[in-house]
């Protein structure tokens, strides 16, 4: 019986399989192959390099904006203080202009139906009828119990 002939799929199998052929359809192959891959592989890494630039960049703006922010922070913090020793200022100088006397009697009937502790604005008291009123207290009180003569300057 004469031998079987082999079909054209089972030669060709049999020539891949052989080590010479693989080496050789390797050879041929590869430099396709790593073309292949390294294109592949540069997209990929185009793509990385594209998002870690926008990062830096927007980090480096990020960095920017914190230090204004910072800058703007300090000169808020600079000008409170200075606003918080021009306002102690103002009390003090508004203060030193304001003398709250108690206890001295009213000389009209004005001053007695309109006590300061009931009123709305305690300033549309008469000038005129306080000053009256202390220089009054002082002659006869001060004077009367210290017996000097003191004098007394108001500042209106």
């Amino acid at each position: 019986m004469p031998p079987k002939s082999k079909s054209s799929s089972e030669e060709l199998t049999e020539a891949l399989l052989d080590p010479k052929i693989a080496e050789s359809i390797a050879k041929a192959l590869s430099p396709c192959i790593a073309q292949s891959i390294d294109a592949a592989v540069e997209k990929r890494i185009e793509v990385l390099t594209n998002s870690v630039t926008e990062i830096k960049e927007e980090n480096a703006r990020l960095g920017r904006e914190v230090m204004k922010a910072r800058a703007e922070s300090e000169r808020f913090k600079r000008e409170l203080g200075d606003q918080a020793v021009r306002l102690k200022n103002l009390k003090a100088y508004s203060r030193s202009d304001n003398i709250v006397i108690h206890g001295l009697p009213e000389m009209s009937a004005a001053e007695r139906a309109s006590s300061a502790a009931m009123m709305d604005d305690p300033l549309t008291e008469s000038q005129g009828t306080v000053e009256a009123t202390v220089i009054s207290f002082s002659k006869t009180r001060w004077v009367s119990k210290l017996g000097k003569v003191i004098s007394l300057w108001l500042i209106i």
